[in-house]
């Protein structure tokens, strides 16, 4: 089975329809990443849409350091309805002297 990344591109609302080597195709909806620290960068206009296939196979914009995603979780979304669910980051909490 190639369950190779082969395409991605961008719909809205955060919507991603991607194709895999053994032909599986689909949307998957990553309104759930929206808003977490990490996909910040999304709610600018037009971020969102560069989306491409890394050079390693991954889903990919070049922002804020390379963002990507596991081909392989989208993959199980697509097939199988279930991805880990984004937990929101746990950053050490700042003190400020005065």
């Amino acid at each position: 089975m190639d369950c190779q990344l082969l395409h991605v591109e961008a719909r809205p609302h955060f919507h991603l329809y991607l194709e895999y080597g053994d032909g599986t195709r689909g949307e998957v909806d990553l309104t759930p990443f929206a808003g977490l620290p990490a996909f910040r960068a999304w709610d600018t206009p037009g971020v969102f849409e560069k989306v491409h296939v890394s050079d390693w196979g991954s889903v990919a914009w070049d922002i804020e350091g390379n963002l990507e995603l596991c081909p392989d979780s989208l993959y199980l979304k697509l097939t199988q309805g279930w991805y880990p669910p984004p937990e929101p980051a746990r950053l050490p909490t700042a003190v400020v002297a005065t």
